[in-house]
């Protein structure tokens, strides 16, 4: 007689649990970074580069763009320019299955190193966004999330969104 086994696919996740860095409690003076891809998100990102430079007196932001998938070379030379510059992070957009699962493994490397992230994704992928932090065992990841199709925004709805975003953003960096 012939026996059949049934496998189960799911997944426990990785086993360990990690925790996140440390929270900034203040972001006052603090030298923070945004690692940024996608239509009109470099335009939400300057309205809040814009309020975080006024609210907290930073004395600069560093930037970076066009890092995700391979990284190698030039693309992982300015990947690790921009660790070494950074107490804190903002990453995104997570708005498709390959920029949401990188927004999180960016996010990842840097709360690995002590860098307190924030990972910004849009609803749609959002579930993609925390499946993948979990599986890799990061289930406490900071994410704030916005409205998908976020490219075909007008530059006042922008605004808004960055506006409502804010505060949110600011707690997921300097709060436990």
């Amino acid at each position: 007689m012939t026996t059949i086994r049934i496998l189960d696919p799911t997944s426990d996740g990785p086993g360990v649990v990690r925790a996140i860095a440390p929270r900034k409690g203040d972001l006052r003076g603090t030298r923070g970074g945004f690692r940024q891809q996608w239509a009109n998100f470099d335009k939400f990102m300057a309205h809040i580069e814009q309020r975080l430079m006024q609210e907290y007196e930073l004395p600069a932001i560093a930037r970076v763009s066009g890092t995700f998938t391979e990284r190698r070379d030039e693309k992982l030379e300015k990947w690790r320019v921009f660790k070494s510059q950074v107490e804190w992070a903002v990453v995104g957009l997570g708005a498709c299955w390959g920029t949401s699962p990188w927004t999180v493994y960016d996010a990842i490397e840097l709360e690995e190193k002590g860098i307190p992230t924030v990972s910004v994704v849009t609803d749609e992928f959002n579930g993609l966004a925390k499946a993948t932090a979990a599986a890799e065992g990061w289930p406490g990841l900071k994410m704030v999330v916005v409205p998908h199709f976020f490219e075909e925004l007008k530059e006042d709805a922008i605004v808004k969104l960055a506006d409502a975003a804010y505060p949110k953003m600011v707690d997921a960096l300097t709060k436990a």
